[in-house]
């Protein structure tokens, strides 16, 4: 939100995207960490290497802490598919946790390289037309990605990652944007908080249920499928009918974000 409000009227998108772009960014380091301890041997890394990363982690606390509160109000104010995708190779593909997390390393840096990418065009052509096309595009895309799964390959299971990730990172960039634009900056940073609070809870309950379908069906992707289906179709109808203005986006003239 802080990125959003201080960016220029016709650059918010973008900005707003170098927020997303952490999602991208961690995913990579934590894939190129694991990556590494995989030299390891898997034996290591289920004994004690895979506490490193975590320790780790530590450092990177402190340092989002020191720059939080060096950080004033804004000016407007004065102010989890992936963590499936690795459980399932591991399980029911029985791939090693090496090609696993190289294909999140992979992944990650197509989320980087392509988060600034579709907030520029956002910011050309609309936020909300740009993540619609970003949620219509799950929906395309749903059948090969569990196709390309079914196969069982570390190829195959590189481009269902790569793919998956790829139009995630079309409607993920520009949703920050979006969602801030839905409040007046009286009330956008409560209103901003409880939507990514409300809605990380709710997330956090699918990778469970998608593993525990997945599981029920004897590793088979069938329902995991009809989940990823009808989310992806949820969130399109949300964002769809939502037509009103945005009170912080200015979009090209005659679109809404």
């Amino acid at each position: 939100m802080f990125a959003v409000e201080s960016a220029p009227p016709r650059r918010r998108a973008l900005f707003g995207s170098f927020t997303q772009m952490g999602s991208g960014l961690g995913a990579f380091m934590t894939s190129g960490a694991f990556s590494l301890l995989g030299l390891l041997g898997d034996e290591a890394v289920m004994a004690w290497a895979w506490r490193v990363p975590f320790l780790a982690s530590a450092v990177l606390i402190v340092v989002g802490l020191l720059i939080r509160h060096q950080l004033p109000e804004t000016e407007a104010f004065t102010e989890e598919v992936a963590t499936f995708f690795s459980a399932y190779g591991a399980d029911a593909l029985q791939l090693s946790t090496t090609t696993i997390a190289n294909a999140g390393m992979g992944a990650s840096v197509i989320a980087v390289v392509c988060t600034p990418i579709a907030a520029i065009v956002a910011d050309r052509y609309g936020v909300r037309a740009v993540t619609l096309v970003g949620l219509v595009l799950h929906l395309v895309v749903a059948v090969p990605i569990f196709l390309l799964l079914s196969h069982g390959t570390a190829l195959t299971f590189y481009l269902a990652c790569s793919l998956g990730m790829f139009v995630s990172t079309i409607a993920y960039a520009t949703i920050g944007t979006l969602v801030a634009g839905w409040y007046p900056a009286g009330v956008r940073q409560t209103g901003v908080s409880l939507t990514y609070q409300l809605t990380g809870v709710l997330g956090g309950l699918v990778p469970a249920s998608a593993q525990s379908l997945s599981i029920a069906s004897s590793n088979g992707w069938t329902l995991v499928l009809v989940l990823f289906v009808v989310m992806s179709a949820i969130s399109l109808f949300a964002v769809a009918i939502r037509r009103t203005p945005s009170q912080l986006v200015t979009d090209p003239e005659g679109a809404t974000a």
